[in-house]
């Protein structure tokens, strides 16, 4: 049997980023914001939806974006992301 702190550091070393599940503010779409790390461009914060033009099995069920919202300046201390294009239907 495999140690579980060995797994999870394993799993650590694998990790590129961190999803979270929003809703929209009039609470119709649910989405998911984060970040992933990439060796080139650092961190890139992201945004999820679920492909509303879905056609065949062949095409995506999500489709992600590079994030919009505003830079976070030195000082701030919440940031506010834009709210998801209504062209995509929700993920859950």
């Amino acid at each position: 049997m495999s140690d579980n702190k060995t797994d999870s550091s394993k799993w650590g070393q694998r990790e590129v980023g961190a999803l979270w599940t929003k809703i929209s503010k009039d609470k119709s779409q649910k989405y998911m914001t984060g970040h992933i790390n990439t060796s080139l461009e650092g961190k890139i914060d992201i945004v999820i939806f679920s492909n509303k033009e879905k056609k065949s099995d062949k095409s995506p069920d999500f489709r992600i974006y590079v994030s919009d919202r505003p830079q976070k300046s030195k000082g701030e201390t919440s940031e506010k992301s834009r709210q998801p294009a209504e062209a995509e239907e929700s993920i859950l």
